[in-house]
């Protein structure tokens, strides 16, 4: 705890670090600092690698504009140069299969998914990044999204979360074992919330 207890006392005049690092709350403390004007000044004054350090966190933020040290660096004109400013990319693997397939709209496309044997994988569409909600496989995908998961697609859809289904076909014979292993390994790659006991 080293390094909580030095924020502690060098940013004295902070009351509300000062509670969080007395709690080791060390990822709630960057949150804060992130946005504290108190603990920004007071970094960029005394501290300019940890605020460039923390800087950078922010920076590769989805919305970088959304914290106080961005703004506080862009007026005091500070020098970007050796920061990470890109943002946090979708997972490789995700980011290829979205590439490569058209996804499905759930509940509008329900009728237009394939019959075929694959691998699908459901992900909730959330304005410019996708979350995986689930990852699995069958000789028939429109039949055990229809049957099988039919609970689950009510209650997001009912919630008014937009579902979007990505299927990676796959040849009709001899593919049973292929698609399992693909299976698993997106489950492993991409961690599904819904995928619990893996």
């Amino acid at each position: 705890m080293e390094f909580v207890e030095a924020i502690g006392k060098k940013i004295s005049n902070c009351e509300r670090l000062k509670h969080l690092c007395t709690d080791g709350v060390t990822g709630h403390a960057i949150i804060h600092q992130k946005s504290c004007m108190t603990c920004i000044r007071w970094l960029y004054e005394y501290d300019v690698d940890r605020f460039n350090e923390i800087l950078g966190r922010a920076l590769k933020a989805k919305t970088p504009s959304r914290y106080n040290i961005v703004n506080f660096a862009i007026n005091k004109e500070h020098n970007f140069d050796g920061l990470e400013i890109v943002p946090r990319q979708e997972n490789p693997i995700l980011q290829s299969i979205i590439n490569s397939c058209s996804p499905f709209r759930i509940p509008q496309d329900i009728s237009k998914i394939p019959d075929s044997p694959g691998v699908y994988i459901v992900a909730i569409n959330n304005k410019n990044s996708k979350r995986i909600a689930y990852v699995g496989s069958s000789l028939n995908i429109h039949l055990r999204i229809t049957t099988h998961h039919v609970k689950e697609l009510e209650i997001f859809t009912k919630s008014g979360v937009e579902l979007l289904l990505y299927c990676l076909l796959f040849p009709l014979e001899g593919t049973e074992q292929a698609m399992r292993d693909t299976e698993l390994h997106l489950i492993h790659e991409l961690k599904p919330s819904l995928n619990k006991r893996y």
